[in-house]
């Protein structure tokens, strides 16, 4: 009897020890099922407000790209997640410029920040690969004038894809031991720094020339109607040196007569002539001239620079008439690669490196 009494109550200690244990284990796993929902919802309202952030920055990026100036203090919206809020900072200027974005989740029970900055970018240059001799022509040269072609810089002073057809009194001069400006080529003897025939040059073509040295192809200008750019601005009508004077892009359709006067006076300029250019009267031209064909002129001229054709460079083949006369002096002088490019439209924003804050 005292047995069986005993073996009950080991019975009963047994199925209460289950007992607590199945209602510990229970419980146990009801608390972590419920943390680890917390977990979930915590990490879920975290990035619903990361992506509000996000939003926001990506909002105040647009907006730079867009408005560079003034900034825009502050702005906020809701998103499909939560809503953000933003705040914008810069220089006088908003050549640094940092944005601060505040987002929330769709409950606003988590907010996270972002920050980063960003700096004004100039646009892409307008020359891909500046030119180092002073005339270049796809086509063949007649170089009739009293023409002077210098490159102190290196030994070319000429460059055709054709021949030089005609010479006229024309002189080239080079920096030979150290001494600028000595003679190299006269119409009695050409010296090594006149090239023609050039197979190389003839086979790149005209999309190929102007690609070499420039951003944009001819038909890029094409697309657009008579106008030029100086500092950016937008004018109609034949060009003249006012246009200018502080340098910049000139873009001209059509023939082209250039009027007297000194152009790129405080910094060079880029003369882009979408058809045949003649040269007369009295012109200097500090910087670049590239033209589809400079077949005539009979004038005082002065070109510190280069001078580029994608045709013929004096004379026409097929119009005996056309000749280069006058006093025309080229003068090598490098060309600044760093003028902007007026077709990338506006100057934008990069991010500064290293300037991203997610906490």
């Amino acid at each position: 009897m005292v047995a069986k009494r005993e073996r009950g109550v080991v019975t009963l200690l047994t199925a209460v020890v289950l007992m607590l244990a199945v209602f510990g284990i229970s419980y146990f796993t009801s608390e972590v099922v419920i943390h680890e929902k917390q977990l979930v919802a915590n990490d879920y309202r975290a990035a619903q407000a990361l992506n509000s952030a996000i939003a926001g920055m990506d909002q105040a990026v647009a907006y730079l790209d867009n408005n560079n100036s003034p900034l825009l203090a502050a702005s906020s919206a809701f998103t499909s997640s939560g809503r953000f809020s933003y705040t914008m900072t810069g220089s006088s200027s908003n050549a640094i410029v940092s944005i601060v974005s505040e987002g929330w989740s769709e409950d606003e029970a988590v907010k996270r920040v972002i920050t980063q900055t960003f700096g004004q970018m100039p646009a892409n240059p307008l020359i891909n690969n500046a030119p180092t001799v002073p005339v270049i022509a796809l086509g063949s040269a007649d170089l009739t004038g009293n023409i002077k072609i210098y490159n102190n810089y290196n030994k070319l002073t000429v460059w055709t894809g054709q021949p030089v057809a005609n010479w006229g009194s024309g002189n080239t001069y080079i920096n030979i031991d150290g001494n600028p400006n000595q003679l190299s080529s006269t119409k009695n003897g050409r010296g090594p720094d006149v090239v023609e025939n050039d197979l190389n040059l003839a086979t790149l073509g005209e999309d190929g020339l102007v690609a070499n040295y420039f951003a944009e192809p001819f038909s890029t200008w094409q697309s657009l109607e008579d106008q030029y750019n100086p500092g950016g601005a937008n004018a109609g009508g034949t060009p003249s040196p006012t246009d200018c004077t502080d340098g910049g892009v000139i873009h001209y359709s059509g023939a082209l007569d250039l009027p007297g006067g000194t152009y790129g006076v405080n910094k060079q300029c880029i003369l882009i002539v979408d058809g045949p250019l003649t040269l007369n009267g009295n012109v200097t031209f500090n910087g670049m001239i590239l033209a589809r064909s400079v077949p005539d002129g009979n004038a005082n001229v002065t070109v510190n620079g280069a001078l580029i054709a994608t045709g013929h460079m004096g004379g026409d083949p097929g119009d005996p008439s056309k000749k280069l006369n006058g006093n025309v002096s080229i003068v090598y002088t490098p060309i600044d690669a760093d003028i902007p490019n007026p077709l990338d439209g506006f100057v934008g924003f990069g991010f500064v490196t290293s300037s991203w804050k997610d906490w």
